[in-house]
């Protein structure tokens, strides 16, 4: 069995937090351009204008729907 390694493993730490560091400064950890717009398209959120996925999740402006069960509890009092 050969060991093959990956030359990013090391800075995969390092890599992550430049990604976070770009979207939470507004720009796109692609192409650099200024996020004007996120755009929830399905599951995913989407840099406008430049048009590059940004991640997988909720768009921050979009509202977080709770299930009717969870309204008015709290979800670990049921745990």
């Amino acid at each position: 069995m050969s060991d093959i390694s990956n030359p990013n493993e090391g800075n995969a730490d390092a890599i992550l937090k430049a990604y976070l560091d770009d979207l939470a400064a507004g720009v796109c950890p692609h192409c650099q351009a200024e996020i004007k717009e996120r755009k929830q398209i399905g599951r995913c959120v989407y840099a406008f204008p430049c048009g590059h996925r940004l991640y997988q999740g909720r768009a921050p402006d979009k509202p977080t729907r709770m299930h009717p069960y969870l309204q008015g509890k709290d979800a670990w009092e049921e745990i």
